[in-house]
């Protein structure tokens, strides 16, 4: 066709004439017939939008091979229309790049002038030369792209020998200037990734593979040689793309891959030699532009490529999947084809593929692996490069370990979490070599620094008040015991790959040379001796049992338990003022005074040394042995059931954390003792505690006897009680009885009791915890027991009924025969001369029964639970006159307890409530008011379950007491409202000094006395159910709490306390409250309802005495008494 070699100059008129004249010179076997020449031609030249719509349905229907013959006809007025200097509207070009390019994606052009003229025309769509950025509408945008991507997938040969000439190297910078433009424009992401697919099809043509060796190689030759001249742009373009997180994932994956593509075409070990400059002239500018791919451009080129590859291999740390797998490509690719030019840059690939060697997707993982084995592969055929590839594995570890520590203490969480899972990576890779390098003291020594450096613990998050959580998963139990909060970062993804690092080292190296060095760091460095115990405790985890290492972790966990449990590491200073005086602390103090004269350590309050210790130095410690804790239960997570041969040496120690006075330290050992228990395959702590309960108690009943040098003994069996069931009571009786007798040998030394008295309310506690089990159990069994029986009444059919009859009949007789035996054997035995009993016997039912042998027998025996509370009470009621006040109410504590396990044993309850009476009495004058407060808590239970029985002490006793307490308090509280307003917690003057002094009065234990009082002894007046007296003295003296000038839960609680009387005797109640006020000072019988009272004539009226004024200080809180008792009275 020689109609696109007219001169460019033409007017309109004359190429529209060549055109035509083209058009009707075609033959019958060229021409479309599907429509006629002269509506061909009147479409093409009108190129509005309803002829491009009729030419493009026209063009659909033929023929690939007719379509090939009109190709350039067709093609020839777009091109003119997109070169108008002021272009129709984007409809029509939209429409028009349609039909281009269905009409490119189903040809091949053979005209290279007709290609490039195309290039020119549609480029002009969309770019704006003069502002250098992109123009028009997206719909636009997307099929120029698709113009674009059609004309470099559909080629020939012959074209792209002119499209990759050096001569149009300005021009394919244009074209992938737009292209990169539009992959970074915020449109629709399928025109984004078209774009990209265009610059890879126009650096890999798809129609090159279909060509000869020699023409491929010179077509692949000629366009690495372009590219190159626009492989700068093509890079940064690409970067930018990749480094944008909002671009996408499936658009930075296939920017991945292009990328890829451009460094294999010109820099690949199979990339071919430059052909060498062109020989014909050039413009000078575009000479300017062309390289030559020689050694040096190739170098050159590949040192640039270096910090791209930083940025572009950051992107493996991405949270998205295909990302991190585009990632592992790219490195894999580049690794293997630029092995020679990259060579310098393999450390940064290699470092992308070992990072993500351990990723949490398998498709990663095997990814990583197969690029990894491929590579070794490539590189075991040369010796020098296997060689440089150990020796890289060797320095980056090295270099890794050393950088570790600065990155840990500065960089991000991302750069940390690349950085170890390089290391990771390497250590992975290296696995049985490992051993070399632990061999090797300098690397061994930079690891485990590095790790040292990374796993230190925050101090800060230990509270020394710690709040008791609620409970834990059970399969939560066997994971860790302590929640570790760590300094340097708090991404929990970095602890894991800790973690895995030091899994895969125990994995991998020797384990026994691993412990010893860390137990070295254990011993010469306080600073890390933590992270040294997490270190090992990762390792022993990693370990792989098999019968070779079995005996070699068995023999290192033992030793390690030995360590850890040794008195100078387990027996830590974990409070400041510890109730337990145990000798084994005094090298872990600072100048700490032993006494001369015994073992024992002079009490914390008095002793300096104490003082000393600052609050570092106790969150140390507690962290410490939280760490020790979870140490032991990894032990056993890795041992399973081996463990068990441990517990002997475990078990105590462990159950002496449990109850520490630290919460944090507690709450771990609790942890930790449930976690062992499933790891060794118990159900639960209490059937590892009953399981092993022989040698602890064993252990108890020696160091009960030398408690100076066990102090904590009594805490073991506290740590007992509180974590097991009903069943190990039997067990422990004597040993609770010892401890009890223990008790009396130094119930005057008040150190020493803060010890015992928490065992005696964990007796209480156990058992009452224990009866509400089993009565809980019994309802269950019961229920289930109902179920099952009266469904085998409905379904059981008669001949199994009979044949269980049969049985049962059956072992009947046969019970009923050895007991008779038995009861023969007995009577020889203790040589008894009873009359025989009769076997045949059965009772005459005419006759009368025979006087009941029993009548004279003793009551039955309570069963032990409650003879172990009876001895426990019994100790109390001496404790609660010591002069230690934290032992007084702890004392009171135990006898809540105990009173509510007693109280469905009225025959042990009501003695034991007469002897805990005088000393509980003499409570309520204590010059303590918190313990009066607590005496208080003690009387309401007791009353609650002795009632009747406690009626005339309490009214004797106690009433007048608190009566009279609270009488004189009235004043006190009164006069603080009255002098500071009612209203005195108004948030906007909580600065004033008027409101500091309120809620200081509301903190002080007089205002709970006060309030506790009143709001309790109402139900305890009516579980008590008091006198005429006692309510008429109860009212007098709490009325003027019914005042308004009292604080406001002082009255809430004194209305609750006279709602209480009015349930007792609601006459008598409103009587009082009406001489305090009432609406009217008279009750007359004429204002009667009744119309019988108010005629009678005997009835006078009554006068009340009360107040009558509305504005009276008490009216409010009366008035709705009042209402309350005619609510009642009716």
């Amino acid at each position: 066709m020689v109609i696109w070699h007219f001169d460019r100059h033409l007017n309109c008129q004359d190429l529209y004439l060549s055109f035509t004249l083209t058009i009707f010179s075609m033959t019958s076997d060229t021409a479309p017939f599907n429509i006629s020449r002269l509506e061909w031609v009147d479409s093409l030249h009108k190129l509005d939008v309803p002829s491009i719509v009729t030419l493009k349905e026209a063009i659909q229907k033929e023929s690939k091979d007719s379509l090939d013959n009109i190709a350039e006809v067709v093609l020839f007025p777009f091109c003119k229309l997109f070169k108008s200097p002021h272009p129709s509207n984007e409809d029509l070009l939209v429409e028009s790049l349609q039909c281009v390019q269905y009409v490119l994606s189903n040809v091949s052009l053979k005209n290279s002038v007709a290609v490039i003229d195309i290039l020119t025309s549609v480029s002009r769509l969309v770019f704006s030369i003069e502002s250098k950025s992109l123009a028009g509408s997206e719909e636009l945008k997307k099929e120029v792209v698709g113009v674009f991507k059609a004309l470099f997938v559909k080629g020939a040969a012959l074209v792209a020998k002119s499209l990759y000439h050096a001569s149009t190297i300005a021009l394919l910078g244009y074209v992938v200037t737009i292209l990169l433009s539009i992959v970074n424009d915020k449109i629709d992401r399928s025109t984004r990734i078209v774009a990209l697919l265009a610059l890879q099809s126009l650096c890999d043509p798809p129609y090159s593979k279909a060509l000869g060796d020699a023409e491929r190689n010179a077509l692949i030759t000629q366009i690495a040689d372009t590219v190159a001249c626009i492989l700068p742009g093509v890079w940064l373009g690409m970067v930018k793309v990749i480094s944008n997180q909002s671009s996408g994932q499936k658009v930075r994956c296939v920017a991945v891959e292009v990328l890829s593509t451009f460094i294999v075409s010109t820099i690949g070990d199979a990339a071919p030699k430059s052909a060498g400059p062109p020989t014909e002239e050039l413009n000078p500018n575009i000479r300017r532009l062309v390289v030559k791919r020689d050694e040096k451009w190739t170098k050159q080129a590949a040192d640039g490529l270096g910090k791209i590859l930083e940025i572009i291999c950051s992107s493996s740390n991405s949270s998205e999947v295909a990302v991190r797998m585009s990632c592992v490509e790219f490195s894999g690719r580049i690794l293997l084809e630029c092995s020679r030019s990259m060579e310098n840059h393999t450390v940064v690939l290699l470092n992308v593929c070992v990072k993500l060697m351990n990723d949490e997707f398998p498709q990663v993982r095997d990814l990583c692996d197969d690029t990894l084995n491929r590579f070794s592969t490539m590189i075991q055929n040369d010796s020098s490069r296997r060689r440089v590839f150990a020796e890289i594995l060797e320095e980056n570890i090295f270099a890794l370990s050393t950088s570790l520590p600065r990155i840990i203490r500065s960089g991000d969480d991302a750069e940390k979490l690349s950085h170890l899972r390089i290391l990771l990576g390497y250590i992975t890779l290296l696995k049985a070599q490992i051993n070399k390098l632990i061999l090797s003291f300098a690397h061994l020594s930079k690891l485990s620094s590095a790790l040292l450096h990374c796993l230190e613990l925050d101090h800060s998050v230990i509270q020394l008040l710690e709040v008791t959580p609620t409970g834990c998963a059970p399969q939560e139990l066997t994971k860790s015991c302590f929640r570790k909060r760590f300094k340097h970062f708090r991404d929990d993804r970095i602890y894991k790959v800790l973690s895995d690092i030091c899994k895969n080292l125990g994995r991998y190296g020797d384990i026994e040379i691993l412990t010893d060095h860390f137990m070295d760091v254990y011993h010469s460095s306080e600073a890390n001796c933590k992270q040294a115990v997490l270190v090992i405790l990762h390792m022993v985890t990693g370990v792989v049992i098999c019968e070779e290492s079995s005996g070699k972790l068995l023999d290192t966990i033992k030793s390690l338990l030995d360590e850890f449990l040794s008195p100078e590491n387990w027996y830590l200073v974990t409070s400041f003022d510890s109730d337990y005086l145990d000798p084994h602390v005094s090298n872990k103090l600072p100048n700490l005074r032993r006494n001369e004269t015994s073992n024992e350590i002079a009490p914390s309050h008095s002793s300096s040394s104490f003082q000393q210790i600052s609050s570092k130095f106790v969150k140390n410690n507690v962290i410490l042995s939280c760490v020790h804790l979870d140490a032991i239960l990894a032990f056993s997570r890795t041992l399973k059931s081996e463990f068990r041969q441990f517990l002997m040496y475990v078990l105590y120690p462990l159950l002496e954390k449990t109850v520490d006075q630290d919460e944090t330290l507690s709450l771990c050992a609790v942890r930790a003792m449930g976690g062992i228990a499933l790891n060794c395959g118990y159900r639960s702590s209490s059937e590892l505690i009953a399981e092993n309960a022989d040698y602890l108690i064993s252990d108890m009943s020696i160091q009960i006897h030398k408690l100076h040098m066990f102090p904590r003994c009594p805490a073991v069996l506290r740590a007992i009680l509180n974590h097991s069931d009903s069943k190990i009571l039997p067990l422990v009786y004597d040993t609770v009885d010892e401890i009890v007798e223990a008790l009396d040998l130094h119930h005057l030394e008040p150190r020493k009791l803060l010890v015992f008295v928490p065992v005696l309310s964990a007796v209480a506690n156990g058992v009452n915890r224990w009866m509400a089990e089993n009565s809980s159990s019994k309802t269950n069994c019961g229920e289930l027991n109902t179920k099952n029986h009266s469904g085998g009444s409905v379904n059981g059919d008669n001949t199994a009924g009979t044949d269980s009859r049969l049985k049962k009949t059956s072992f009947v007789i046969e019970l009923k025969n050895q007991l008779l035996q038995l009861r023969e054997n007995s009577k020889i035995a203790s040589l008894e001369t009873e009359p025989e009993i009769d076997p045949d016997w059965q009772p005459d039912p005419d006759g009368e029964l025979d006087p009941d042998p029993d009548e004279d027998k003793k009551p039955d025996e309570p069963p032990i639970e409650i003879r172990v509370v009876t001895k426990v009470l019994t100790r109390c009621c001496h404790l609660m006159a010591h002069s230690d006040p934290r032992i007084r109410m702890r004392v009171m504590d135990v006898i809540n307890s105990g009173m509510l396990a007693l109280s469905k044993y009225q025959n042990e309850l009501l003695p034991m409530a007469h002897k805990i009476w005088n000393p509980l009495a003499a409570k309520f004058g204590d010059d303590e008011l918190q313990v009066v407060i607590k005496a208080f808590d003690t009387m309401c239970i007791i009353a609650s379950h002795a009632k009747e029985f406690l009626r005339k002490r309490f009214s004797k006793d106690i009433l007048p007491k608190l009566l009279s307490t609270l009488e004189s308090q009235a004043a006190s509280s009164r006069k603080v409202s009255i002098s500071h307003g009612n209203d005195i917690l108004m948030p906007g003057r909580i600065g004033s000094n008027v409101s500091r002094n309120v809620v200081a009065y509301k903190h002080s234990v007089l205002f709970k006395l006060q309030r506790k009082v009143l709001s309790e002894l109402g139900p305890l007046l009516l579980d008590l159910d008091v006198k005429r007296k006692d309510h008429i003295r109860t009212c007098k003296s709490l009325k003027s709490y019914l005042s308004c000038r009292q604080p406001a839960e002082l009255q809430e609680s004194a209305i609750r306390l006279f709602t209480h009387l009015i349930r007792i005797d609601s006459d008598l109640t409103w009587l009082e409250l009406t001489r305090i006020w009432c609406h009217s000072g008279t009750v007359s019988p004429k204002d009667s309802v009744d119309v019988e009272i108010a005629n009678c004539d005997s009835l006078r009226t009554i006068y009340l005495g009360g107040s009558t004024d509305p504005n009276h200080e008490c009216s409010s809180n009366v008035k709705k008494l009042l209402k309350l008792c005619c609510v009642e009275s009716t």
